[in-house]
């Protein structure tokens, strides 16, 4: 009569210890996935498709590689230029895809400086709402800007919406000022927002607001939760102005950040007070 024999101790340990390096590589491979996709959620866009590295790298440009911006120097004026020439690059084909409109008739350093703008919004509109960027002294709100225009390839407008970049040499009453430079006698001006830098840090931003625009602002930030992020004027202008917070260079993901999730406030904003 034939013994049926165990499995020896032996031939377990084999197949433990062939298994174990299995499991080990079946582990790491889960391991860098999940990092892979935990980087990737890092990426993603707050609102809309523009992702924070993206305008992590406007601000990185803007308000630290181009150091000066200011007509009272050859440096200053060498930032200026490069800053135009990258708004301009950024926006047109192949980048963004916009077709950009230029004026030129400003005048200083013995140069003639551009005012550029897009149309993000509606095609052939009459009534225009105008988002208006200095590309003077802080890179922030060019950088926003740039964003915006991404953002609104994907969220479309109903409404007239222009973007424009004029040279830090505004004079007079702002609306007349920038229309001059970019309207034309078939369109009117429906409203204005000037975007500039230079506000609290401890703000996203510091919001000087039209009579109309108030209350809009007011409940697009509270239904956000967001109203302790804003520092709102008492005083009333004829236009919006919004000062966008500035941040160090240590914190410019932080930055790059609350930005972008500013961008779906300002566009509706804009387009509420239009109405």
């Amino acid at each position: 009569m034939s013994e049926t024999k165990e499995p020896s101790k032996v031939s377990g340990i084999k197949i433990t210890l062939a298994v174990i390096p299995a499991l080990l590589i079946v582990s790491i491979i889960i391991a860098l996935y999940l990092g892979a996709n935990e980087e990737q959620e890092k990426q993603k866009p707050r609102e809309g498709d523009v992702t924070i590295p993206e305008l992590a790298d406007f601000l990185e440009k803007l308000n630290h590689r181009i150091v000066e911006r200011s007509f009272g120097s050859d440096e200053g004026v060498r930032g200026l230029k490069q800053t135009w020439s990258m708004i301009q690059g950024t926006l047109e084909p192949p980048n963004l895809g916009y077709e950009v409109f230029k004026k030129v008739e400003d005048i200083a350093a013995g140069k003639l400086w551009p005012t550029l703008w897009v149309n993000v919004g509606a095609a052939e509109p009459k009534e225009i709402n105008v988002i208006a960027v200095p590309y003077g002294v802080s890179g922030t709100p060019v950088a926003f800007s740039l964003g915006l225009a991404e953002y609104y390839t994907m969220h479309k407008s109903k409404k007239g919406i222009r973007i424009a970049f004029y040279p830090p040499l505004l004079e007079g009453d702002p609306k007349s000022w920038i229309w001059e430079r970019i309207g034309n006698e078939e369109e009117s001006l429906e409203s204005l927002l000037i975007l500039e830098g230079g506000g609290s840090p401890l703000n996203w931003a510091d919001i000087k607001t039209t009579e109309k625009s108030a209350d809009i602002l007011d409940q697009l930030v509270s239904k956000k939760g967001w109203a302790g992020n804003f520092e709102l004027a008492d005083e009333r202008a004829g236009e919006i102005h919004v000062a966008l917070g500035e941040q160090g260079e240590s914190q410019i993901v932080n930055h790059a950040e609350r930005l972008i999730r500013m961008m779906s406030v300002m566009k509706a904003l804009l387009e509420q007070t239009g109405k």
